[in-house]
């Protein structure tokens, strides 16, 4: 141990730094509303920019998700109904497509949607990240898993 602070003082660096930083292993992307949210299409609304946003994280990464995990809550600390639901949904393959995560996102909270209740957080956490690099030997056609589907770019 001295003989590693005297090289230190020496100017001589003792601790290895990495080339990059270890890639994440998931990607979260979750906000407490300011006001309780009771109805479906601003929850909707909140999942897909989420989702949107967790795929832009994951892009640079560079790397694709295998799964979706989607949640709400209400608060534990407000009177009134509770109501907490998670899900996970596997993608058919992995991929850092905004569409098809923002879908995917989209699809379960819908599904885990219950109306009557004053939901005051969600979000949307991207599971089973691999290296993007890692599908590059896969027999997929030529077009990037991440080209927008629509005309407009």
């Amino acid at each position: 141990m001295l003989e590693r602070t005297v090289r230190e003082l020496q100017g001589v660096s003792c601790i290895g730094f990495e080339d990059e930083p270890p890639a994440k292993q998931e990607i979260a992307c979750t906000r407490s509303f300011g006001q309780p949210i009771r109805e479906q299409p601003p929850l909707i609304e909140a999942v897909t920019l989420f989702a949107s946003r967790a795929a832009e994280k994951l892009r640079g990464q560079q790397g694709h998700a295998g799964k979706v995990l989607v949640f709400t809550h209400t608060s534990p600390h407000r009177p009134g109904p509770q109501y907490g639901k998670n899900i996970v949904l596997p993608l058919r393959r992995p991929t850092s497509n905004t569409a098809d995560l923002v879908a995917a996102a989209v699809r379960r909270i819908r599904q885990i949607y219950r109306p009557g209740y004053e939901l005051i957080k969600a979000g949307v956490m991207l599971l089973d990240l691999q290296p993007a690099s890692r599908r590059a030997g896969t027999s997929m056609n030529w077009r990037s898993t991440n080209r927008p589907r629509t005309p407009c770019g």
